[in-house]
């Protein structure tokens, strides 16, 4: 998905996942779901709970990252589906 597009907590729910990570076992994570130049839009998985949230990427010079929970994660760190 391009552009600013504004997805509904709904519509992000129900797109495809892109991407994932995990950070603390099975039972925390996140599913990417869309990416462009500016912001990320992504699932937390936290259990059994899951939010969306459409976040900023940052970039330094180890690449880009965003933050998620205070946690910053690395787009590197990521696995393409």
């Amino acid at each position: 998905m391009k552009g600013n597009i504004k997805m509904k907590r709904k519509d992000i729910l129900n797109a495809e996942t892109i991407a994932t990570w995990y950070g603390g076992g099975l039972w925390y994570g996140a599913e990417i779901k869309a990416i462009n130049d500016e912001e990320i839009t992504l699932i937390e998985i936290s259990g059994e709970t899951k939010k969306p949230h459409k976040l900023k990427i940052y970039f330094n010079n180890n690449g880009a990252y965003f933050i998620l929970n205070g946690r910053r994660i690395s787009l590197d760190e990521c696995i393409r589906i």
